[in-house]
């Protein structure tokens, strides 16, 4: 299982999650990461909602006309999650 490490929190990659991106924002601190993911988006939404629902994660946000783009934070942790579809793939963004 793949996992990305967002300042000490875990957070599972679903199977087949290719790096694409990695980057940090200019003119600011902020860091993203892109992954291409063979799968719809609807599955990869719902892979997420599972996760963040069965580890008591606080998710601001959901579905808008681009895609699923919410909030999480766990802890001192927070974190942007947009998942948009790529063709018949989903891109996975994460920004911290």
């Amino acid at each position: 299982q793949q996992e990305l490490d967002i300042l000490g929190q875990k957070i599972p990659l679903p199977p087949g999650a290719v790096e694409v991106e990695k980057s940090m924002s200019r003119g600011s601190n902020a860091r993203i990461v892109i992954y291409n993911i063979d799968e719809p988006p609807a599955l990869v939404v719902e892979y997420y909602r599972q996760f963040f629902s069965n580890n008591q994660f606080m998710v601001i946000g959901g579905q808008d006309a681009g895609g699923y783009n919410v909030s999480v934070k766990k802890d001192k942790v927070m974190f942007t999650l947009r998942i948009s579809p790529s063709g018949q793939n989903s891109l996975l963004q994460f920004i911290w």
